[in-house]
């Protein structure tokens, strides 16, 4: 579901390059089993297409994708490619504290045995968002699966988060520093808003800011031109 939605909002460069549009871990038609992934698992997917491709590659990261990619781009083994934000999601620094070792690496016997034994799903699920321990778009994800998941499934669900949400932050650190990156948002964008992003890029001048129209799921034709100049000419 992910991939198609991104190879159709994306279908106005099928005729400068090939696209890729995997699903993420536990997305869409994804065929993810395992119950623990970290940012070094989406890494080495990107790694792997960039492996079979040659000739120029670009990342192209939408919303919650743009976070995503900020917590794994720092652990490619390939060479880090030049990168498009539209309507980016996670530059804001998280409100809880994601990088707490209890937390994400395994928590304490005796929480662990109170969330594993008292505990329902539905509870747990509540806990963590109330903390502020996952997110909101978490807690909703969460929340839709609730009926399908294990108890062990869930907190491996929340430890995920928290290691990935840790790695971000660190990915957001690292753009001070001069990487392929330029990002493209619409001031009538009320999901990502504009006014976040411009704040955190006062720290990295380097990447390019550019103000378009649309709107969060929508792609304009004068922006769909801005996209394919800039990395087509």
């Amino acid at each position: 579901k992910d991939g198609l939605f991104a190879l159709k909002t994306f279908s106005f460069l099928k005729s400068h390059a090939t696209l890729y549009a995997p699903d993420l871990p536990f997305h869409g038609q994804s065929q993810w089993k395992e119950n623990l992934y970290q940012s070094k698992d989406i890494a080495q997917i990107l790694d792997k297409i960039i492996q079979k491709n040659e000739g120029p590659f670009y990342v192209i990261a939408h919303s919650m994708g743009a976070r995503l990619y900020l917590s794994a781009f720092h652990k490619m083994e390939s060479p880090i490619p030049t990168c498009l934000f539209y309507g980016p999601d996670g530059f804001k620094f998280p409100k809880g504290d994601p990088t707490n070792s209890t937390l994400v690496y395994g928590l304490s016997k005796p929480l662990r045995w109170l969330f594993l034994n008292t505990m329902s799903v539905e509870k747990i699920t509540a806990l963590l968002y109330k903390n502020r321990w996952i997110p909101k778009y978490v807690y909703q994800f969460i929340h839709m699966h609730e009926s399908s998941l294990s108890k062990i499934q869930l907190l491996n669900h929340w430890r995920s988060y928290c290691a990935i949400d840790s790695d971000r932050v660190r990915g957001i650190k690292l753009l001070e520093k001069s990487i392929p990156l330029e990002v493209y948002v619409s001031k009538k964008d009320q999901l990502t808003p504009y006014k976040t992003i411009e704040k955190c890029l006062k720290r990295a001048p380097n990447i390019p800011l550019h103000v378009v129209d649309g709107g969060h799921f929508h792609i304009s034709s004068t922006t769909q031109g801005l996209i394919t100049k800039r990395l087509f000419g």
